[in-house]
Order: C-alpha cells, then sequence, then structure tokens
C-alpha cells in the first residue's frame, strides 16, 4: 500500500475552531439535551440538579461532552464530580451562574468562570470568581487547579463573553451592583486581565424593594457578531439594555432602553437571546403561572434590532408568545440556529423555529421538545446553559486547478469565522499575469506549466490578517490507491481495485497468478503470501505506483486481550485481532457487537466471547473475562461535638485496604481508619476508601467544635428529603439554648415553616401534603437562654436537593 503525501495546509488552529463546543446541555432537574445528530435527543444521565446558570463544554470537533457546572460543581463526562470539582463559587440560584470559556492558545485547559446570586444581599456571596481545568488531569477527565478566586465584587447576577476581533482572544463581561459600570476583562493565555474596560452607562443597577437583591435578577448577553451586548433586570426594575460592543477595545456604548415595564412581585423580565444573524432580540417575561398571587402571563418578546435606531427598535416590541400556565425562563440560542425556551418544571421546552424572521414569522413551538418524562424526572427549571455563542456558519475556501489525470479541488480552510471577512488568493503563478490572483471564496486557477506551486490566501477578518500557505505539486495530484493489504485463505481468489478511476497504462509486476496484467482492476488468486506493484502512466509527467500485500492464511486464529478486572459503573475496551470481520455475544453490555474493539461496561461478571473471521476461512472462536469488583464499605461514623482545644476520636468503620482522609487539618493522622480530630471550629471530614484494586468509597462526619463560653446553634447547608433516612429534615445543632424559635421562608419571602418545639425539624413539607420545591430556602431562628441572660438571632441559606 502507498502512502502518499498530502498537500500541507499552515493555519492558525485557534480560528480553525468547528461549533460542536456547545451541543451537549445539562440544566435542570438533571435534564439533558445531546445536539450532535440531526435531532436533538434527550440526556438521562446527568447529574446536575438546579434552578437556573449553568455551563458546560464539549470537543469542538467530535462534540464529546468534556464537562458540566451549575456554578459550584463540575462533573467530567462520565457525570462524576471532579476530585477538585465542588465550591467553585457560583450558586444554584444565580441566572448565569456559570460560563465555561477555553484558555486562549491550549487545548486542554478551560475557565469556569461563576458568578453568585441576589448580588449577596442574601447571605451567599455575590462575586465574580475564577476557576481553571486541566483536562490532561485525572486520567484525561479533568480536574480543577485554580479554585474559588474573587475577581469582582458585588456583582449581579449577568455573565457573558465573546472573542475578540483578533479570533484567539475573549472578552469576559460582568455588571457591577450598586453600579452603572459593565467590567470588560481581557482573556489572554496569560491569563485574565487585572486591569478591566470600565464602561459607565446605562441604568444605576440597585436595590429597590427592600433589601432582597431581586434587581440583581436578569441575563445578559453579546450577540453571536460579538457587535451588540444586550441585558435584563427583574421585578419593578424590569427594563430591557441594549449597547454596542466593541470587541477589540472591551467598550460599551451607545444605550437603547426600553423601561416601559411594571411588574409586581417576583415577576418580570429575565432571559434573553439574540438572533443567528444578530437581527432580532428576543426576552422573556416570568409570569405567577399558576399561583393565585398576582395575574402575571409569561411572554416572550421580539425587538427588531435591524434599523439601528433607538426608538424604532423600542416601538418594534412585539409578543411572540403567552402562557397564563407556564413559568418561562431564560432563552439560549443552540447550534442548528433555534432559540430554545425553558419552562420551570416543564419535561419540554419551547422552541422559536426561524429566530432570525420577523414578528410570528418566526414560528414559535410551544412544548416543542422533550427532554423529561412523566414521573417528574429531568424537568427543566428557569435555567438553561449559558455558552460564549459563536455560532457563526461553517466558511469553506476551495482551490480548483488542472493537474495529472484531470482537474481537482481541494479545501484550504474550512473553519467556522466571523464574517464578513475579504480574501486575496496568490497562487504562485506569475507567468499567468493577471489570473495568478482572486478574491473569490472558491476560485480556478490553471497553472501555467506542470511543477510544484506554493499558494497563499491572505483571510482579512476584524482587527487582523491571516495568512494560510500551501504545497501543490501538479504530479503528486496524480495519485494511485489501491487501499490496504489484504488478507485471503488458501483457494480464494479477490479482485485489485484503484481508488482513483483514471490513468491510460497499468503494468503489474510479478504477473503470477493475475487475471491480467496491464487491466486497472486483475483478479488475484495467490498460491502463497505475494507483493504486488502496479506502475500507471497518464502521459509526460504523470507518473505513480502502489503495492498491495496479499497475505495468504490457512485458517483463522483469533486473540483476545487478557482477562481483566473493573470498579463498578466503570469501562474497559476489548480488544481483538487476527481476523477482518469480528461479532461478540453477549453484546448488550458492550458499545458495538461489530466491531474489534468495543467499550464494555458490565454490571457483573461477564465472559464475553467474540467470532473472528475472514471471508472464505473457516471462523475461530475466542473470549475474554471482566471481573466486575465490589466497592469498598465506608462509615464516617456518628457526627462528634468537641469544646475548643478538646480532640475526638472519629469512629469510622470500612473493609478497604487503605484510606485518607480530607481536610488532613485537625487530626492526627490522616492516613488512619480512625484518627483523633482536634479541629478549631466546626469542620467536615470526607474519608476515601480504597479496595486496594482501585475502587473508591466516600462517606463524611461533621466535628461541631463549641467555644463553650456561650451558647451556640448551628444550622446544615442543605438537606434531601427522600425518605430514606438520612438527612431528611432540616433542624439545628443546639448547644444551650433552652428555646429556639425557628421560621422558614422560600425565595419570594412566604413564610412555609415555623416552629418552637426542640428537635422539631422541616420535613420539606408544604401544607402538610405537597413536597417543596427543590432550590435555596431561608431559615430565620431566634435562640434564648434564660440562664445566661442571652438571646442571639441566626439567619442564613440552604438548599432542598431531592
Amino acid at each position: 500500500m502507498k502512502l502518499y503525501p498530502a498537500i500541507l495546509f499552515i493555519f492558525l488552529s485557534t480560528l480553525c475552531q468547528a461549533q460542536k463546543q456547545a451541543n451537549n446541555w445539562y440544566f435542570g432537574n438533571k435534564a439533558g439535551l445531546n445536539f450532535n445528530g440531526a435531532n436533538p435527543v434527550a440526556i438521562g444521565t446527568g447529574q446536575l440538579n438546579n434552578q437556573e446558570g449553568c455551563s458546560g463544554f464539549s470537543d469542538p470537533h467530535t462534540g464529546q461532552l468534556l464537562f458540566y457546572t451549575e456554578g459550584d460543581t463540575v462533573w467530567n463526562r462520565n457525570n462524576q464530580v471532579m476530585p477538585n470539582g465542588h465550591w467553585l463559587g457560583g450558586c444554584y440560584s444565580s441566572t448565569q451562574g456559570a460560563l465555561a470559556v477555553p484558555r486562549p492558545g491550549s487545548t486542554s485547559q478551560y475557565y469556569i468562570f461563576t458568578v453568585g446570586a441576589w448580588a449577596g444581599m442574601d447571605t451567599s456571596e455575590g462575586s465574580f470568581k475564577l476557576n481553571l481545568l486541566d483536562m490532561t488531569l485525572d486520567g484525561g477527565l479533568g480536574d480543577v487547579t485554580v479554585k474559588n478566586q474573587t475577581v469582582l465584587t458585588p456583582v449581579c447576577e449577568k455573565l457573558t463573553a465573546t472573542l475578540d476581533c483578533n479570533g484567539v482572544d475573549y472578552w469576559v463581561v460582568v455588571h457591577k451592583w450598586n453600579s452603572s459600570d459593565f467590567y470588560s476583562y481581557k482573556l489572554t493565555n496569560a491569563g485574565l486581565s487585572s486591569t478591566p474596560v470600565i464602561s459607565a452607562i446605562g441604568s444605576f443597577h440597585t436595590d429597590t424593594t427592600g433589601g432582597n437583591g431581586f434587581e440583581a435578577i436578569g441575563a445578559m448577553k453579546i450577540s453571536p457578531d460579538g457587535k451588540k451586548i444586550a441585558l435584563v433586570t427583574h421585578t419593578n426594575f424590569s427594563r430591557m439594555e441594549l449597547f454596542d460592543f466593541d470587541n477589540s477595545t472591551g467598550i460599551i456604548s451607545n444605550a437603547v432602553i426600553d423601561s416601559n415595564y411594571s411588574f409586581t412581585g417576583n415577576t418580570g423580565l429575565y432571559g434573553l437571546s439574540f438572533s443567528p444573524d444578530n437581527s432580532k432580540l428576543y426576552v422573556s417575561i416570568v409570569g405567577n403561572g399558576t399561583q393565585s398571587i398576582g395575574n402575571v402571563p409569561s411572554e416572550i418578546l421580539q425587538y427588531d434590532l435591524s434599523s439601528g435606531v433607538a426608538s424604532t427598535i423600542i416601538a418594534s416590541r412585539t409578543q411572540i408568545h403567552s402562557s397564563t400556565t407556564d413559568r418561562i425562563g431564560n432563552l439560549q440560542l443552540c447550534t442548528n440556529g433555534k432559540i430554545y425556551v425553558a419552562k420551570a418544571s416543564s419535561p419540554k421546552l419551547d422552541v422559536i423555529v426561524n429566530p432570525n424572521n420577523n414578528g410570528l414569522g418566526c414560528t414559535y413551538v410551544a412544548n416543542g421538545i422533550q427532554q423529561g418524562n412523566s414521573q417528574g424526572q429531568h424537568f427543566s427549571s428557569f435555567g438553561l446553559p449559558n455558552f460564549v455563542e459563536l455560532y457563526n456558519t461553517p466558511t469553506e475556501f476551495k482551490l480548483t486547478y488542472n493537474g495529472c489525470g484531470g482537474t481537482y479541488t481541494v479545501s484550504v480552510l474550512d473553519t467556522v469565522i466571523p464574517l464578513p471577512v475579504t480574501v486575496l488568493w496568490n497562487f504562485g503563478d506569475p507567468a499567468s499575469g493577471a489570473n495568478n490572483s482572486s478574491n473569490l471564496f472558491h476560485p480556478t486557477h490553471t497553472f501555467s506549466t506542470l511543477g510544484t506551486y506554493t499558494i497563499t490566501l491572505t483571510i482579512n477578518a476584524g482587527c487582523m490578517n491571516f495568512n494560510y500557505t500551501s504545497q501543490i505539486d501538479m504530479t503528486d495530484s496524480f495519485q494511485v490507491d489501491y487501499g490496504p493489504d489484504l488478507i485471503v485463505c488458501t483457494g480464494n481468489s479477490v479482485q485489485l481495485n484503484n481508488s482513483y478511476n483514471y490513468g491510460l497504462n497499468y503494468v503489474w509486476t510479478p504477473a503470477s497468478n493475475l487475471s491480467c496484467t496491464n487491466c486497472p482492476d486483475p483478479v488475484a488468486s495467490p498460491i502463497d503470501t505475494i507483493t504486488y506493484i502496479v506502475s500507471i502512466d497518464d502521459g509526460p509527467g504523470c507518473h505513480d505506483e502502489d503495492t498491495i500485500t496479499i497475505n495468504l492464511l490457512s485458517g483463522v486464529v483469533g486473540m483476545v486481550v487478557p482477562d481483566t478486572s473493573i470498579c463498578p459503573g466503570n469501562s474497559v475496551q476489548l480488544i481483538a485481532s487476527g481476523g477482518v470481520n469480528y461479532s461478540w455475544v453477549n453484546e448488550p453490555t458492550l458499545s458495538a457487537w461489530n466491531i474489534s474493539n468495543p467499550i464494555a461496561t458490565p454490571t457483573s461478571n461477564t465472559t464475553y466471547e467474540v467470532i473472528v473471521s475472514i471471508p472464505g476461512c473457516t471462523p475461530d472462536t475466542v473470549s475474554v473475562t471482566v471481573d466486575v469488583l465490589s466497592f469498598p464499605a465506608i462509615d464516617a461514623g456518628p457526627d462528634l461535638t468537641i469544646l475548643t482545644g478538646n480532640s475526638a476520636l472519629i469512629e469510622a468503620t470500612s473493609d478497604g485496604a487503605s484510606w485518607i482522609w480530607n481536610p488532613g487539618y485537625g487530626l492526627d493522622d490522616s492516613t488512619i481508619l480512625q484518627p483523633t480530630a482536634s479541629p478549631t471550629t466546626t469542620t467536615t471530614y470526607t474519608i476515601t476508601a480504597d479496595n486496594g484494586l482501585g475502587c473508591l468509597a466516600v462517606d463524611s462526619v461533621v466535628v461541631f467544635v463549641n467555644p463553650g463560653e456561650l451558647p451556640l446553634l448551628f444550622f446544615p447547608n442543605a438537606f434531601t428529603p427522600n425518605g430514606d433516612g438520612n438527612n431528611d429534615l432540616f433542624d439545628y445543632f443546639n448547644f444551650g439554648f433552652e428555646k429556639v424559635w425557628l421560621r422558614i421562608y422560600n425565595r419570594w419571602g412566604q413564610l412555609i415553616y415555623e416552629t418552637d418545639l426542640p428537635h422539631d425539624g422541616w420535613d420539606g413539607m408544604v401544607d402538610d401534603a405537597l413536597p417543596a420545591a427543590m432550590g435555596v430556602y431561608v431559615y430565620y431562628a431566634i435562640a434564648t437562654s434564660s440562664s445566661r441572660n442571652f438571646t442571639q438571632t441566626y439567619k442564613g441559606n440552604f438548599t432542598l436537593i431531592r
């Protein structure tokens, strides 16, 4: 088989991104969609469970998932939390709580930027934070190397980014709270600039409704071409604000503000999205849905931006959709050119099919795609994934030219590149005179003589020019390829075929056992392993050769990898050899049954058989056994309470071979099963047990530290009322108070539970019968100690997880 040289193309890899980086969506209550195929497919394996903002990133070329996050935790492509993947600084209940951005100049590192909720006016931190992932760690599954670094505080729930005009770097934009300032941060290979570009323009974003910070709610996005930026604000401060964005400087200018909105309660503008062609802006109104309070419908509105005139843009506001039952959330543009609309507690998303069209011509389809089921699983909430929207149409730059054997077309560049651009070709053929250049995307050139030419394509894109160089060998374009070497069994024949159907004169050597020696497709009937050489001519200077070996076998001898073992839930690749065709038995737990190297994911010890065959030969059957090991048992023991300065033995039990505690501080030995703990503050210790074969199990224990001077209350930050006997009640830990009065409120400020009885925790039900929705809640407690004449008030938030 001949390995002929390919045409060499040298170009900047940063512009040659495909557009599959946003093809996997994980959002809401373990909902997910995959957009790699012709139609989106529901994903049921995701672990993300939150109310609002989230993000993720997939391989730009293949669309394979890399990671996803809701701003606080990051999961890898196997839906497992990365080893250092907790506490990234975001919040379950932030409109755009997370945004994944690749590190410029790197193919393995990614930033996760996060913003908190309500500008920090609840008990969460309303900061803009930075995290860095390295996908080469943890065996290629990735891990966090830089975590929870505060960049700016406080900020609104707004976070967006776009490419710099140089096509390499990025601009990351947030909005300061208690301010009219936009902060544009330049992101380069060196990191995030410490000197942001600040644009003081538009409305002053601050609290106007009594301290809840709801005005920080609402999305902000940059148009796909990087030229516009828009945001919406919430509640009685609702307004749409549109600006010009300069993606060469980061400066924001020319405000267009529509403040003609009026809302009460926790309703108002929430989400938005530009159309793919940047001519339309869609915004969403979160209504009351089926709630009895108020009478505000959920709506989708469209603005036509094509005029560029502020008054005309505002006057173009058109209602596209209205619902008195759904609570519509955020909008997100997809790589397929459609805009998807989130709906709280719904198994379906709405779809704007033709968002470039005016008015109702955009084709709004309610319940247009299903990602959940009737059992209440995989539902959406208010949020959809937040992406850097680089959904330009792929552009191909091709050259058609004359060569040996005919006319050829080669693709010099096939990429996603922000349009418009101008091009200039130089064909390296000055003898062709004025025909030596062209400004077409797909020119045709007839070279003046046979030879080797260096062609140059110059692209003027935004604020930079890019040069792409390739070499074309006129004679090398005449190619012959008879494919890979062949295997046949004794007594059989095989026909030899050229992949390219041109050439005038064929000569085969040796001539033995061929049906003809001067034809393009002879039949070979070898009696032993043999290598044939074919020589082809097609006129002066046009000549090529290829070789092909036919291996003669007396029978098939199949081979397969040795027996192996894996941990539960893991996979292993099986590799068979010795044949042409492979057929695996017990295929339900294999990724494919008719290839040589499928991925096996057994749930119990399994023996896989594979039939190895070659056409015309007696097949062979071989097998490999995959044993599924057990996770080690692990129990970190009961929670403990100590006074400051004291110690306690952690009474963990496990059948593992080794252990590691994290964090290690405050422990006399972090590698033994039952260390002595002496923390100075209340600490959660997590133990990881290893069975000695790489299978890990995890549990945790809390060591509460009481200073001993005054009574204290401790509150958990989450609970899971699912009836499994673990963390089913939200309750406090009381150290010395004689009376505690506890109240619990939902995010909208409504009282949903109160008690003054000891250890009368909340079971996650409202109205004594209905399960409360998953999300963030607020506790308020007044604790008294009459013996110490001491009263203390406690306030904070916690998360209900189902």
